[in-house]
């Protein structure tokens, strides 16, 4: 028997069926899987440039793929911002140089250009008032916020070396009372708390300071960790409040690395008397609880005085 059109005769008189995307029906016409199917196989794939492929083929790659190079725009090609490219900044001369390993020793040509810094963000810390740098090189400290300066820039301070760069200095020792009388930098104020700061840097009624604005102070205390600073930051803060910002009476203020204790290990014959009393000796704790004690803010007192206050004899609490 002979065998239908378009099939292949078999051992068992069957013709092969054709898969079933080319199945034929008389009456539904050609399956829609198999118009599927016929018409993938006209389709033809088109590399696109993706944003990964944008990113190697910039001007910083070192070995932009070959088959992007092409997609570039030739030498001289104006660009979307009216310029044309520069042969420097070919892909082709990057790919060239890198091949011979001298791409890494011209980075001019292949880096794009930087704009020029702002001014005072390359590397000089101003004043508070960001009028200049700093006059007095700073040192890290504890505290982020504050400026440190190291015992030997003070110790220079006092031996007249840094006249020409400092007009003026104040040394502020925020050590207690029975502190600074056991040994303290010559010529420091012994200013522990903020009220004493406010007479005396800040201006009085008829508009007068004891000490000129272009002043830098100096504040320390034992260890340079808390008082000392917690007193330059409210002179810090006193001086913004009386004063349109960004302008300062004091825009340079330092904080003693290490205090008195490392000053004094280092530079004791610029201590007067030559002796060092800690915060905490034994010969000064009645003196020392006192001065805590007024530490504390009157609102507070005032608070714990009407917590534990006994109450009226028509009470109804118990």
């Amino acid at each position: 028997m002979a065998s239908p059109e378009g099939a292949s005769p078999h051992p068992g008189n069957r013709a092969i069926r054709p898969p079933a995307g080319l199945i034929f029906t008389p009456e539904l016409g050609p399956s829609p899987v198999g118009d599927l199917c016929t018409n993938m196989g006209h389709l033809s794939c088109v590399e696109s440039i993706t944003p990964r492929r944008r990113l190697r083929l910039s001007p910083d790659a070192l070995t932009p793929s070959p088959s992007g190079s092409q997609l570039l725009a030739p030498t001289g090609t104006p660009t979307p911002t009216g310029g044309a490219l520069e042969p420097s900044l070919s892909p082709q001369a990057c790919s060239s140089s890198s091949s011979e390993g001298s791409c890494s020793q011209m980075p001019s040509r292949c880096s794009l250009p930087r704009s020029a810094p702002a001014p005072g963000t390359d590397g000089e810390i101003l004043t508070g008032d960001f009028s200049r740098p700093c006059s007095l090189p700073l040192e890290d400290g504890q505290h982020r916020d504050l400026r440190y300066v190291s015992p030997a820039t003070v110790a220079s301070l006092l031996c007249g070396q840094l006249a020409g760069v400092v007009e003026e200095y104040v040394v502020v020792d925020c050590r207690y009372p029975y502190e600074y009388a056991g040994g303290h930098i010559k010529g420091a104020l012994n200013l522990y708390r903020e009220e004493q700061l406010a007479r005396w840097f800040l201006p009085d009624p008829l508009g007068t300071t004891p000490c000129p604005r272009s002043s830098v102070l100096i504040f320390h205390c034992e260890f340079s960790s808390e008082r000392g600073p917690r007193l330059c930051r409210s002179l810090r803060r006193m001086d913004r409040d009386a004063n349109r910002y960004p302008e300062l009476w004091y825009p340079e203020l330092y904080v003693l690395r290490g205090g008195y204790k490392e000053f004094y290990q280092h530079f004791q014959d610029l201590c007067e008397p030559q002796g060092y009393v800690h915060m905490r000796h034994k010969d000064f704790r009645a003196e020392l609880r006192n001065y805590q004690r007024r530490r504390q803010p009157w609102s507070l007192r005032r608070i714990r005085k009407e917590l534990f206050k006994p109450l009226c004899p028509g009470s109804p609490f118990p």
